[in-house]
């Protein structure tokens, strides 16, 4: 099956179980080979363009799981050469926060090339749509 590049702007707001209102965030979302993903822009902070991406599914009209990047494996692979990026760690060597700041081009191929290593399939994050 041929690998189907679209991107579909969206605006999102994460909220917690019982918040009223939270800032909405832009994302854009993209079909590679057998999988869907999202992709972040942080618009307010230090750099527009670093993205952050999650690989998605929906389970039902109203609800999905949402896999976060696993931070360990996408930090090894900024240092090796694979992504560029750059990642923050507190000083017991925690990671802090991670961004990825390669061409839309290169995030694509690297996601192909290492495949469900990138996310934390065994932690989805459960989402629901708000009426």
């Amino acid at each position: 099956e041929r690998d189907e590049q679209r991107e579909n702007a969206l605006l999102v707001r994460m909220m917690k179980e019982g918040e009223k209102s939270s800032p909405a965030l832009p994302v854009f979302t993209t079909h590679l080979g057998m999988h869907d993903y999202i992709s972040f822009c942080d618009v307010g902070g230090k750099d527009s363009t670093a993205k952050a991406i999650c690989r998605y599914e929906l389970t039902d009209a109203d609800h999905g799981n949402l896999y976060l990047m696993s931070g360990e494996f996408v930090a090894q692979q900024i240092d090796k050469g694979a992504i560029k990026g750059s990642y923050d760690r507190a000083s017991n060597g925690t990671l802090q926060g991670i961004a990825i700041k390669d061409s839309v081009e290169a995030q694509r191929d690297f996601i192909l090339r290492k495949g469900e290593a990138v996310f934390l399939l065994e932690k989805p994050m459960e989402c629901r749509r708000v009426k």
